[in-house]
C-alpha cells in the first residue's frame, strides 16, 4: 500500500464576526463647570435721566431744579474714591460746570445733594450744589455730560474746588470713568 500523505490544504477559513460599531452611549450628564459671571462694568444711572434722551424739565432751571439721584454700580475693587462732574460742553463761551461732587466713598451706592457723605465743589454759578440745565433760549439742544470717575488714590481735597480744579486734581489718580450724555433745550 502506498503511503500517501494527506493533501495539503489551507486551514479552514474562519469568518470573523462582522465589524460593528460599539454601541453608542451618551456621555454621562454633568453640570457645566461653575464659572463666575464677569464683573459688571463701572457704570451709573440717574433716576429720571436716560442716556441719549432729553432731560426732564423738573431737573432744569425751567422746572424745580431738582438734583439728580445717582446710583453707582461695578466700582473697581482698587478704587479708593469716586468723583462726579456734570458739564455742558455746548455752552456759548466754554464748558459750563453744573455739578461738582467728590470724596465719594466707593461703597456709597447712591448720592444726591444733601444725601451721602460727600464733598461739593463750586459750579459755574458759584453754588456748592446742583444747578440744572439752563441753556440760552433758542440755542438748540445742549448735550449735558454726567461723568463718574473711579480714583486709585484717596485724595484729601479741600471743599469748594471748581470743576476745572477737580479735573486737574483727579487726573493722575483716575482708574476708570463712565459717562451719560442727555440733552436739554429751551
Amino acid at each position: 500500500p502506498q503511503d500517501t500523505e494527506p493533501p495539503i490544504t489551507d486551514p479552514p477559513e474562519t469568518t470573523a464576526p462582522p465589524e460593528t460599531d460599539p454601541p453608542e452611549t451618551d456621555p454621562p450628564e454633568t453640570d457645566p463647570p461653575a464659572t463666575e459671571p464677569p464683573p459688571a462694568g463701572f457704570s451709573f444711572t440717574i433716576r429720571g435721566i436716560d442716556d441719549g434722551q432729553p432731560i426732564p424739565r423738573r431737573f432744569t432751571c425751567d422746572g424745580a431744579n431738582e438734583p439728580p439721584v445717582v446710583t453707582i454700580d461695578g466700582v473697581p475693587g482698587t478704587a479708593q474714591q469716586l468723583a462726579f462732574l456734570t458739564e455742558d460742553p455746548d455752552a456759548p463761551n466754554r464748558t459750563f460746570v453744573h455739578w461738582v461732587v467728590y470724596e465719594i466713598a466707593p461703597d456709597i451706592g447712591e448720592f444726591s445733594d444733601g444725601r451721602g457723605n460727600v464733598t461739593y465743589g463750586l459750579n459755574d454759578v458759584q453754588l456748592l450744589d446742583w444747578f440744572g440745565p439752563c441753556p440760552p433760549e433758542g440755542d438748540g439742544p445742549h448735550n449735558y455730560t454726567f461723568t463718574l470717575f473711579a480714583l486709585d488714590t484717596r485724595l484729601d481735597l479741600e471743599p469748594g474746588l471748581d470743576g476745572r480744579q477737580l479735573r486737574t486734581a483727579i487726573e493722575p489718580a483716575t482708574l476708570r470713568e463712565s459717562s451719560i450724555v442727555a440733552t436739554y433745550e429751551r
